[in-house]
């Protein structure tokens, strides 16, 4: 027998967040509609309400696209799932973070891209973008010839782009 879901509004739907349990959960993180953002509002409250069990619904709805993601960009089925365990301990840590303003899933796969996102190509997308350093400082940082930096960029970039693209992150 299913569980009747509240009709809560957007604005309530914190105050009733902490009183779902059992089915209500699980109906809510297994809904694919477009108002699933707002049941994973509903579920991600819960979580930070303390309930381990809401927490655990998302990672078993989610952990198969997350594997597949980190699979894609790694080429390793191992390594793939340790990429994943590691980033839904980022996601769990994060949980506050999380607007809500699109799907859960797309947040955590995002997360995931970055996590399986290989050495070399991390660090010089990072020192690229967030460090703002041109090639050559970059080249001069990590002891690599300038050409050795661009293409480990360019590499990186798309690998970037493809694990966002191919797991439906924003």
């Amino acid at each position: 027998m299913e569980a009747a879901r509240p009709s809560a509004s957007r604005s309530d739907a914190s105050d009733t967040a902490p009183h779902l349990r059992g089915s209500a959960i699980h109906d809510a993180a297994n809904d694919s509609r477009p108002s699933a953002t707002r049941d994973d509002r509903a579920v991600v409250d819960a979580v930070l309400a303390g309930d381990a069990e809401a927490y655990r619904q998302l990672v078993e709805r989610e952990s198969a696209a997350i594997v597949r993601t980190c699979h894609r960009i790694l080429g390793d089925l191992h390594e793939a799932e340790d990429a994943a365990q590691e980033a839904f301990v980022t996601a769990y840590r994060s949980l506050p973070t999380w607007r809500g303003e699109g799907p859960f899933g797309a947040w955590l796969t995002r997360i995931a891209g970055r996590i399986a996102l290989p050495e070399p190509y991390r660090e010089i997308v990072t020192l690229r973008f967030f460090g703002e350093l041109s090639l050559e400082e970059i080249a001069r940082q990590t002891d690599r010839p300038v050409p050795t930096v661009k293409t480990q960029l360019r590499r990186g970039l798309l690998r970037l782009r493809s694990s966002v693209d191919q797991g439906g992150g924003a």
